[in-house]
């Protein structure tokens, strides 16, 4: 893995991922419409908490996939209080970060959401909101970490990586399938053979949620002092059996976890990387996140 280290100490610790930018091109090839144009639920995606990915940006071909089912998809920008969520049917978090990290990705990684803001969130859910939650490598776990806890579920905050001495941060993109028994079995996995993720992190969760990415041997969690600068007094553990992606029903509400964020949306990277929907080995991902968001939303 020695090139790879290299390239990302030269990059420096943010420009890395300065550098990964929304496709705009990336247009979604849905033929099948869950609803006519703008009859479906409204699906709102934060935008209040220094988020990396907007649909405004990175998350632009997120916003284009769920548009073309039907959904109306908007930005919130607001703090999540018991008034401003009330009237959401369903939330989209996608690596949200901590002020004082937003520029700045050294630790500490602080919380993103304030403890209010964490008690609000839950007892929304609980009380029939529909979560997805998506925390990508570190600095994005330690900022999610707490309100992924107020659900039971921990958030690590490295970076998951197949630990096979590889010298290319391209065979860092992975491919969990229903024969490796990685992806599993679930509605959300109907009609899907594989999907790719682009390293992110891998947690744990209690059994009451449902797996649905699951790691299998040879993946470790891979902790620098400082993301991305890896060397090799780097401390690595070991993470099969963790996951990648679950769903769970907490009180009157669902949810859905993942610990990975370009799986969901287009991007690239210095026109040398395709991340996310347009990539090879990724083209069942959009139907993937068309499952995710239809199970979310199904009976709203």
């Amino acid at each position: 893995m020695k090139s790879f280290l290299c390239f990302v100490l030269l990059s420096g610790t943010l420009s890395i991922c300065a550098q990964q930018l929304g496709d705009k091109t990336y247009e979604p090839d849905i033929n099948d419409p869950l609803y006519e144009a703008g009859a479906g639920p409204i699906v709102l995606v934060d935008a209040a908490h220094n988020n990396f990915h907007t649909i405004e940006g990175r998350y632009g071909a997120f916003a284009k996939v769920l548009t073309a089912d039907g959904y109306v998809v908007r930005s919130f920008d607001q703090e999540f209080s018991e008034a401003s969520l009330d009237s959401i049917d369903c939330l989209v978090i996608s690596n949200a970060i901590n002020e004082k990290n937003a520029k700045n990705w050294h630790p500490p990684h602080l919380s993103a959401f304030s403890g209010s803001e964490i008690i609000a969130l839950h007892q929304w859910v609980l009380n029939g909101g529909r979560l997805f939650l998506i925390a990508d490598h570190q600095p994005f776990p330690g900022a999610a970490r707490d309100l992924a806890a107020a659900f039971d579920i921990e958030f690590n905050n490295g970076f998951a990586m197949l630990d096979d001495g590889s010298d290319q941060a391209a065979t860092q993109y992975t491919v969990f399938s229903k024969t490796s028994g990685s992806l599993k079995e679930h509605t959300i996995t109907r009609g899907i053979d594989s999907i790719r993720t682009f390293v992110g992190q891998g947690f744990r969760s209690p059994e009451a949620y449902d797996p649905i990415i699951v790691f299998p041997a040879g993946f470790r969690t891979l902790m620098p002092e400082i993301p991305w600068q890896f060397d090799d007094d780097t401390k690595k553990y070991d993470i099969r059996g963790w996951y990648q992606g679950v769903v769970g029903e907490p009180g009157d509400g669902k949810i859905a976890v993942f610990g990975e964020a370009a799986m969901f949306t287009a991007q690239k990277q210095n026109d040398q990387f395709v991340m996310g929907l347009a990539a090879k080995g990724a083209e069942q991902n959009q139907q993937f996140l068309r499952n995710i968001i239809e199970w979310l939303t199904e009976d709203l």
